[in-house]
């Protein structure tokens, strides 16, 4: 029950930042690495920040940074702005590790189990789009044009009416009887 009430009014939004890996590389930085190369996940890709509603409904895709950016700063720079005036009428974010600092109402949870399981939810939407769709699994265009193939799967995600169609995601949750850990 706690779980259904999380799930519908506690926070407005989750904050998950995915890569999508391609096959070129588009620039150096100024120390002579690739721009588009992840350290972290070692290969090209591009860095999409990505808003989920608290049902795990994808609310937006931001435009593509490259890998090479943290998720915090690309964050700041399409995805916070929108969530900060959610956060002064009361909703706060929930976030992963990666966004720590974030600023008002973004939470970060590291031990709390209801709220990890919460922003779980969260990461399920990008995960959706990036398995549903093939293109998002590998784009061998320029990595500048990851963003907008992005934001086109969620257009057609949305208007085929496949997305989520099964169950509410407080149920999923309640059905799930795992524990956390």
């Amino acid at each position: 029950m706690v779980l259904l009430v999380g799930t519908e009014t506690c926070w407005s939004a989750g904050l998950d930042g995915t890569l999508i890996s391609c096959d070129r590389v588009a620039g150096l930085r100024e120390n002579g690495n690739g721009l588009w190369y992840s350290g972290t996940a070692r290969r090209f890709a591009g860095n999409i920040p990505s808003r989920a509603a608290p049902d795990g409904t994808p609310l937006g895709i931001s435009e593509v940074e490259p890998a090479s950016i943290p998720d915090i700063t690309a964050a700041r720079i399409h995805a916070l702005p929108a969530l900060y005036k959610a956060a002064t009428d009361g909703l706060p974010s929930l976030a992963g590790l990666g966004y720590q600092g974030a600023g008002i109402g973004i939470h970060t949870p590291t031990h709390d189990r209801l709220l990890r399981g919460l922003r779980a939810l969260g990461e399920r939407a990008a995960a959706h789009l990036e398995q549903r769709w093939r293109v998002l699994q590998h784009v061998t265009l320029s990595p500048a044009h990851i963003g907008a193939i992005t934001q086109a799967a969620l257009v057609l995600d949305r208007a085929s009416g496949l997305l989520f169609a099964s169950q509410p995601a407080g149920r999923w949750l309640a059905r799930r009887r795992r524990p956390f850990g």
